[in-house]
């Protein structure tokens, strides 16, 4: 920085000679076990990006940054400057904004990084303090990470002090009461559509869908969602409208998911196995003008239906992932509509809000512990009550926040008539 503004290189040099910062540049600090820890001086984006940039070369697990921003002004003014810097973790832990003497007139910090880190639909937990920061690495930590601890002149301690506590376990805790009502307190996650994006930018060619010899990874994913929502456009589908897709086991159901969260419709699956009548009675309660279609398929009721085909979309190859740009949506908005057995009589419709699907597809991740290198196998078909329980499974640890699905009974404009707990 000082060469480019034009500052000659002895004088910068000799400057430098007695800066505390220089010594604290990836200085490994030895927790025990397979963990790596590091300690850096990194408080600038810039310095951030490459710190994490030669970590990952030598990273076989997760890695995991761990933060304390200095200066509300700073943080404020570039939140998303840092946010995507941060983006180059697997995972980031952000400690309170160290004020350093700044008036109350210089901003909110910790709340302009947070928003830029949910927008930017990355992976991190704001924690209050170090006693939480411990807390939750010694809960969280599977012992092949790399950890980088970023922190001003302020932060020189922190990395001593985890290391300190990751060299020995903690005692056994007692039990916390469970509370059915409120449970764990968690910030509400992202919308799905910015956790694939922001997936798909870290991570293009990372297996993302496969289905026997088939393979989509988040780039292809993405492209391929974004040439059916086009289609779907074209078709007519806006905001609200529920889009019926009726096809077999293939990658591109999650395809054509996708691409109608992407126009903010409602995604009612079809199973292709059901006879004419039924696949009849759930189009219409679910008010369905447009089905996605493949080969597969099999002839639908003769009820005007716009019916869109997904076999013709292109193949992309090696194309890079579009830059995605989900436009936001309400979390109460319906993202996808599932029938009951019908067992106890009329199948009723039942409608998963945005937020809903965002919080299972969370929790699920967390409650099974699904890692970058998990498979996830959706073994059911795609109907009735089973399509959060593996198809939405997404790697990336979030956190939820509740929404009740509502129930809807045979009419066209979807009346909410009943609450559920859970959504799928």
């Amino acid at each position: 920085m000082a060469l480019t503004l034009g500052i000659g290189f002895a004088t910068a040099a000799g400057a430098l000679a007695d800066f505390p910062g220089l010594a604290r540049r990836l200085q490994p600090v030895a927790p025990g076990n397979r963990l790596r820890l590091f300690d850096d001086f990194a408080h600038h984006p810039a310095e951030i990006e490459a710190a994490l940039a030669v970590l990952r070369e030598t990273t076989e697990g997760r890695l995991i940054a761990i933060f304390e921003p200095q200066l509300h002004s700073r943080i404020t003014l570039m939140a998303a400057r840092f946010a995507q810097a941060l983006g180059a973790a697997d995972h980031s832990y952000l400690l309170p904004v160290v004020a350093l003497g700044e008036t109350a007139q210089a901003g909110n910090g910790d709340a302009a990084l947070a928003e830029a880190c949910r927008a930017g639909g990355l992976s991190c937990d704001h924690v209050s303090d170090m006693s939480e920061l411990l807390a939750r690495l010694q809960a969280d930590l599977q012992g092949d990470e790399t950890l980088v601890v970023m922190a001003g002149g302020s932060g020189a301690a922190i990395a001593p002090r985890i290391a300190q506590a990751l060299s020995h376990p903690p005692g056994p805790r007692a039990a916390a009461a469970p509370n059915i009502l409120i449970g764990e307190r968690r910030p509400p996650p992202p919308d799905l559509l910015t956790l694939v994006a922001a997936q798909a930018r870290r991570r293009p060619r990372a297996p993302a869908v496969e289905m026997g010899h088939r393979r989509l990874s988040y780039a292809d994913l993405v492209q391929r969602s974004d040439d059916l929502a086009a289609s779907l456009a074209a078709a007519g589908v806006g905001a609200g409208d529920s889009v019926g897709v009726c096809l077999g086991r293939t990658v591109d159901r999650v395809t054509a998911f996708l691409a109608t969260l992407q126009l903010g419709g409602v995604f009612v699956p079809l199973d292709p196995a059901l006879p004419e009548e039924r696949l009849r009675q759930m189009l219409d309660t679910a008010a369905v003008r447009t089905v996605v279609v493949n080969a597969a398929s099999p002839a639908l009721p003769d009820i005007g239906l716009r019916i869109v085909p997904c076999g013709p979309l292109p193949e992309r190859g090696e194309a890079a992932a579009p830059q995605w740009q989900p436009q936001p949506r309400r979390p109460g908005a319906p993202a996808y509509m599932i029938f009951t057995s019908g067992t106890t009589g009329e199948p009723k419709a039942v409608e998963i809000s945005r937020g809903g699907l965002a919080n299972y597809a969370a929790a699920a991740v967390r409650h099974f512990e699904i890692t970058a290198e998990a498979r996830v196998s959706q073994a059911q078909r795609l109907r009735l009550r089973c399509l959060g329980g593996g198809t939405w499974r997404w790697r990336w640890p979030p956190g939820p926040v509740s929404s009740a699905p509502r129930i809807c009974r045979r009419s066209p404009a979807r009346r909410s008539a009943a609450s559920s707990p859970r959504p799928g």
